[in-house]
């Protein structure tokens, strides 16, 4: 198992949500899609260090999509 950085975000009128698993890049993934977490997203060995790249979001791309609505949860895969 490995902990992995998620987000969710409503991005449609009727408020469906979109969850995305991200690269060590920022790049996302739209978790709705079949996807290989373990070919795409970054992962973390502890449930804290994932947690604490998020909390680190000045120096981080989180920053620009916590303001754009996204909201961020470490998972365990």
């Amino acid at each position: 198992m490995a902990f992995y950085i998620r987000s969710f975000r409503e991005n449609d009128e009727f408020g469906n949500p979109t969850y995305s698993f991200w690269s060590e890049n920022g790049e996302p993934v739209d978790s709705n899609q079949p996807l290989d977490i373990a070919d795409f997203a970054q992962s973390f060995s502890t449930k804290s260090e994932a947690q604490s790249f998020i909390d680190s979001y000045k120096t981080n791309w989180v920053g620009f999509q916590k303001s754009i609505g996204q909201i961020f949860s470490v998972v365990e895969v």
